[in-house]
């Protein structure tokens, strides 16, 4: 039996992880207030945030994707962690605030309150295109979740993979690194 497919490419799936782990506050291995001064030892976080993208891309349960790594109900306590500290919100921000000093954003495009819409028939498809990018991570198609926060959490963390995916693939024409993929992603 081979190895499991991975969620997203390792060329991806890296950098996110990078970041996203500078923005987690450190974490005992233990939990020091247990009675007995034991516990099992906290599962990493590599593992959960691992998790987190096999359910965002491919769209099945906590159950599903639990397995003798995490468990289901480590993969939402840690989820609602990551959400109360904003993790997933403070990822995007960083990814949009990268895109706009590396690529720029076009902001003439944007319609004011009581304003005719500049967007154009020929110009929709960039709207639709990123509606399109969103639709390949199948948690976004069919709601499972039942909390706004969760829900955002989710998109936030979509759109964030949408940006450095594309920052990645502009920086592949343009510069050369140690771990760039072989081919254009």
């Amino acid at each position: 039996m081979g190895r499991p497919v991975p969620a997203l490419p390792s060329w991806l799936t890296e950098p996110l992880w990078d970041q996203f782990m500078a923005l987690l506050p450190e974490q005992p291995e233990f939990h020091p207030d247990h009675p007995l001064g034991c516990h099992r030892r906290r599962i990493s976080d590599r593992i959960v945030f691992d998790k987190m993208l096999q359910l965002l891309r491919f769209g099945c349960s906590y159950e599903t994707i639990a397995d003798t790594t995490c468990s289901a109900t480590t993969i939402r306590s840690r989820r609602e962690e990551w959400i109360q500290l904003g993790v997933f919100a403070r990822l995007k921000q960083i990814a949009l605030d990268s895109h706009d000093r590396i690529v720029g954003l076009v902001l003439d495009r944007i319609a004011h309150k009581g304003e005719k819409a500049p967007i154009q028939a020929s110009q929709r498809w960039h709207v639709e295109r990123t509606h399109a990018w969103q639709n390949a991570f199948h948690r976004l198609v069919r709601w499972y979740e039942r909390r706004t926060t969760v829900i955002d959490a989710f998109f936030d963390l979509a759109d964030t993979i949408i940006t450095v995916r594309s920052l990645i693939r502009q920086a592949w024409t343009t510069h050369r690194w140690d771990e760039r993929p072989r081919r254009r992603p």
